[in-house]
């Protein structure tokens, strides 16, 4: 009896001994597996942003030694106008989120039909996706050019308007000219995303709203829009990152002397911290604008996650 239960102790021990270590191989292998993408995590995420993190407490150039200032940085920050002004213009960027998810989302619905003919015009609206942003910036700062523009012309020869209209160069449009041309940008971008989302919903739900008597409007309604949720939830929240840390429309199609013209009415946060880095050299001051910017995206970010948690958790 004795040996018998030391066999089968023995045999317990040797098994578990067996498992943890295959357990330890599985484990080491997975490791192995994430450890390219690690590095790179670690190189170009983690540590810019600890180090970051850390400059934005240095008066820093590329003429002195860093010098340690504490928080002088971001009080600083806190009485700068011309960072209120940038703050102001961000935000008012994000009032083009919820234009381009209802068009992109309306476009989606018109080019998710079995057509003739439908393929070319997805391909289309997806070009200038695919367009370097530089490349659409220099294209639409001809189009809304004063004296030589397209569209200038082509309002001038309808007779709508009396004379050239300063699209980037009078403040009072130079901001919304831009975002505009964001706008037409992104278009293609979410519309593919709320197609895919589409596709995935079972024709067999429309067909029977359909066969109970609900109109178009009604199968989008109640039918499309709460299936489309959790696409519309990760389009909402990607299309506000993107207008809260948007840079090339604005750096290339800005008017002026100088980056966010005219009179600083095209000057956003992201550009800002671009001046301040690399025209004025005060990387301490970038790196607390930065942190700053990063602060209000994450902020906007948990509030349109729980926003939308809430709403999925009410469907």
């Amino acid at each position: 009896m004795q040996d018998t239960a030391q066999a089968r102790t023995s045999a317990v021990v040797q098994r578990w001994s067996s498992l943890r270590s295959a357990r330890i191989k599985h484990l080491v292998a997975g490791y192995l597996f994430l450890l390219p993408a690690l590095i790179f995590l670690t190189l170009f995420l983690f540590y810019p942003v600890i180090y970051g993190a850390i400059l934005s407490l240095y008066n820093y150039s590329i003429l002195a030694p860093p010098r340690f200032i504490g928080l002088d940085n971001f009080r600083r920050l806190a009485g700068d106008p011309l960072f209120r002004v940038a703050l102001k213009h961000s935000i008012q960027y994000l009032l083009i989120v919820p234009l381009i998810q209802v068009a992109s989302m309306s476009l989606a619905i018109l080019v998710n039909r079995q057509i003739r003919g439908i393929s070319f015009f997805r391909a289309a609206y997806y070009v200038p996706v695919i367009t370097a942003a530089v490349v659409v910036a220099v294209g639409w700062k001809w189009i809304f050019d004063l004296n030589y523009g397209l569209l200038n012309a082509a309002l001038l020869q309808l007779g709508l308007i009396s004379r050239p209209i300063g699209w980037l160069t009078d403040p009072r449009f130079a901001l919304w000219s831009i975002m505009f041309v964001t706008f037409w940008r992104g278009l293609g971008f979410y519309m593919v995303v709320y197609l895919a989302g589409l596709q995935a919903i079972p024709t067999e739900l429309e067909e029977a709203a359909a066969i109970d008597g609900a109109g178009p409007w009604q199968r989008i309604r109640y039918v499309i829009i709460p299936l489309l949720m959790p696409t519309i939830a990760f389009a909402t929240i990607w299309s506000s990152i993107s207008a809260l840390k948007v840079f090339d429309e604005v750096l290339v199609m800005g008017a002026g002397s100088s980056p966010g013209g005219p009179a600083n009415a095209t000057m956003v946060v992201n550009l800002l911290i671009w001046v301040t880095a690399f025209d004025k050299f005060q990387f301490g001051y970038a790196a607390a604008q930065g942190l700053v910017l990063a602060g209000i995206i994450m902020i906007f970010t948990l509030f349109n996650v729980r926003f939308f948690r809430s709403g999925l958790e009410g469907n």
